[in-house]
């Protein structure tokens, strides 16, 4: 029974750490702090300068 018990606790506390860091993020983008994630997926992208110059605005924005 415990091991039974053990997997739906470790789904719940995913669940409850994914939806702080939506509310996390609602909170940052609200605030206008989001441009560093932004600048992180551009990154991927290949579209937008390195991180260390996430100071600056991507060059999507220019």
């Amino acid at each position: 029974n415990k091991d039974d018990v053990q997997p739906d606790s470790n789904q719940t506390q995913t669940r409850t750490q994914v939806g702080a860091q939506l509310d996390v993020e609602e909170i940052l983008l609200s605030r206008g702090l989001f441009r560093s994630r932004s600048l992180a997926l551009c990154n991927l992208l290949e579209s937008c300068p390195p991180l260390q110059n996430s100071l600056q605005p991507p060059s999507l924005l220019k």
